[in-house]
């Protein structure tokens, strides 16, 4: 079970408002490093014979990628004209899900680490290199718990519509 405390929202843990005032489950970005990507993330290569195509193009028709999944792995492979197949294998994980051409030559991919740790990894299949990553989590959790706490305090102090924001005053509104 995914708990946080109240003292959690005051100290800035969300980005922008908390749990209870969004209109729904969210995916939220965070500083936080799951510290699994260096271990669980390999890339490796295979000689060509002949060129491959799969059936995930890029924009400008010149690379392919194809995505399988294995027990505790997944792995992405990826023509990029050259003599070799870059092999993604992304070990440990619950999950890749998303992958997709960002450009012309990268790749997006989220990578799950568990229920709620996500980890975004943007590849560049010309350089074979990871070019950027951000860890966020899966607010789900989060937002139905916070929900069920504003109704438990409300009810508890004779609202029983519940409450808007704990600790905050109401969020400002949409235009």
């Amino acid at each position: 079970m995914f708990v946080l405390p109240n003292k959690a929202v005051a100290e800035g843990l969300w980005p922008g408002l908390p749990p209870d005032c969004w209109p729904e489950a969210r995916v939220v970005h965070s500083a936080d490093d799951w510290k699994r990507l260096k271990e669980n993330f390999k890339i490796e290569k295979i000689k060509l014979e002949k060129p491959v195509r799969f059936e995930n193009v890029s924009p400008n028709k010149a690379y392919s990628f194809k995505t399988e999944w294995f027990r505790l792995e997944a792995r992405i492979s990826i023509y990029a004209e050259k003599d070799s197949l870059t092999i993604i294998k992304i070990s440990d994980e619950r999950g890749v899900s998303d992958v997709r051409w960002v450009n012309e030559k990268l790749l997006f991919m989220r990578i799950w680490w568990g229920r709620i740790a996500i980890e975004d990894v943007i590849f560049d299949v010309e350089r074979d290199k990871v070019v950027y990553t951000e860890p966020a989590m899966d607010g789900y959790l989060a937002y139905q718990q916070y929900q069920a706490q504003c109704k438990g305090l409300g009810a508890h102090q004779g609202d029983r519509s519940g409450c808007k924001c704990v600790g905050k005053e109401d969020p400002p509104a949409r235009p």
